[in-house]
């Protein structure tokens, strides 16, 4: 969500919309792109980052996707007409009674009543920019060791995954209706930080379980005829490990090269 579409619009002469939504899953990439086809979007280019635990088999499609029914609808055949939306709405207000909706709705009242600044926020694009945070990395004010120390759990997380059937269904019907569309589709392998790398590919486990991933990934390229490169490592697209938010999200300096990158290979 951190890559800024206007240096794709400039490096290729194409107009882009970043789309990407939090933790996104290949359900929510799925839903995301029949949902902008349905409202009249023909885009020419997918430029899909991929994480190794977006294949994982425990993770709940998000809330966003699953709550909006919109997008619901997209990927969950059941809630499809008149009867599924009235499942669909029942449903939102059964889960609706529980103690998350009832602190979330105090802070909302709090905020109301008292403004901050929030933590991050949607640009125009879609592109998503944290403020505080990036003024705090300029006057070198911001802990990037603790954030970093603090997304070593991600070991763990590698540590349990086992790859989905189902999730790897949803991404290969995003590239076949993408394909069959004439949509050229260029997936990436999303970037940790040297010091969160390093500590994976020491966990014997969870350096199996990204190799397992990754070959995943590059099976794509022969069978639908895409792209995939693998940018797991910061040096293959000239990254900073100065310009990192954690060990996970990289900020607005390393996406700028990571699209350069992408775009001489080939987007």
């Amino acid at each position: 969500m951190i890559l800024p579409p206007a240096v794709l619009d400039r490096l290729t002469g194409l107009r882009f919309f970043n789309a990407g939504v939090f933790g996104g899953l290949p359900e929510d990439h799925l839903a995301v792109y029949r949902l902008l086809f349905e409202q009249g979007a023909r885009p020419t280019v997918l430029f899909l980052g991929l994480e190794d635990v977006s294949l994982n088999d425990f993770q709940p499609v998000s809330d966003e996707t699953s709550s909006y029914y919109e997008l619901a609808r997209q990927i969950y055949p059941a809630v499809n007409g008149p009867l599924g939306r009235f499942r669909h709405v029942a449903k939102l207000y059964h889960e609706s009674i529980s103690t998350d909706v009832v602190v979330d709705m105090g802070r909302s009242i709090a905020q109301r009543i008292s403004p901050s600044e929030p933590i991050n926020f949607f640009l125009p694009d879609g592109r998503l920019s944290y403020p505080k945070a990036d003024r705090q990395i300029q006057s070198r004010t911001y802990d990037v060791d603790a954030e970093i120390q603090h997304t070593f759990s991600y070991i763990s997380t590698l540590r349990r995954m086992a790859l989905s059937s189902l999730r790897m269904q949803y991404l290969e019907t995003l590239i076949s209706e993408a394909r069959q569309r004439n949509t050229k589709v260029r997936l990436f392998v999303t970037p940790y930080h040297p010091r969160l790398l390093a500590a994976i590919q020491k966990d014997a486990i969870a350096w199996q379980h990204h190799s397992m991933a990754l070959e995943y990934y590059h099976s794509l390229e022969a069978r639908f005829g895409i792209r995939v490169t693998d940018y797991t490592d910061e040096n293959t697209f000239g990254g900073s490990p100065a310009a990192w938010y954690d060990g996970v999200h990289y900020n607005i300096d390393n996406a700028v090269k990571l699209i350069r990158q992408g775009v001489q290979d080939g987007i």
